[in-house]
C-alpha cells in the first residue's frame, strides 16, 4: 500500500480534516483558556503542518521529537534574528535623533549600552524614577 503525504493535500481534504479534528476534539473547547489556547494552536500546526497529526497519533517518538526540535531551532533563529535587527535598528534610530546621542550608541558593542549609557538608560528607566536624579 502506497504511503500519503498528507502536506500535498488538496484544501478541501485539509478543510475535511480539521472539521473532523474538530469534531473529536470538541471536549477542549470552552474548558478554559489556556486549553482553549493550546487547541488552537494545535488547529495551526495540523493546518500547516499535516503530517504531524499522524506523528501524534503513532508509536515513533523519534519522529515527533525530530519535528518538535525543527519547530523548536525556527522559533529560536526567528526570535534570535528579531533581537538582533533590533539592536541595530534601535542604536539607528537613537543616532539619528536631534541631538545625536554623546557618546554615539554603537549597535556592534555591547559596551556602554542599557543602563551604562545616559540615552539607553533614561529609556530602560521605569516611568516612576526620575532618570536625571543624581541620587
Amino acid at each position: 500500500m502506497a504511503s500519503v503525504n498528507n502536506d500535498l493535500l488538496p484544501v478541501p481534504s485539509l478543510k475535511w480534516q480539521i472539521a473532523q479534528l474538530e469534531i473529536e476534539n470538541s471536549e477542549l473547547r470552552g474548558a478554559d483558556k489556556l486549553q482553549d489556547y493550546l487547541y488552537r494552536v494545535y488547529l495551526k500546526l495540523i493546518r500547516w503542518l499535516p503530517s504531524l497529526q499522524g506523528l501524534l497519533h503513532s508509536e515513533a517518538t523519534g519522529d515527533l521529537r525530530d519535528v518538535f526540535q525543527k519547530l523548536t531551532k525556527g522559533a529560536d533563529g526567528a526570535h534570535g534574528d528579531d533581537t538582533a535587527s533590533l539592536k541595530s535598528a534601535v542604536a539607528h534610530w537613537l543616532n539619528e535623533c536631534s541631538p545625536p546621542p554623546d557618546p554615539p550608541v554603537i549597535a556592534k558593542s555591547k559596551m556602554c549600552h542599557g543602563f551604562f549609557h545616559r540615552v539607553t538608560g533614561e529609556l530602560l528607566c521605569p516611568a516612576e524614577y526620575d532618570w536625571t536624579d543624581k541620587m
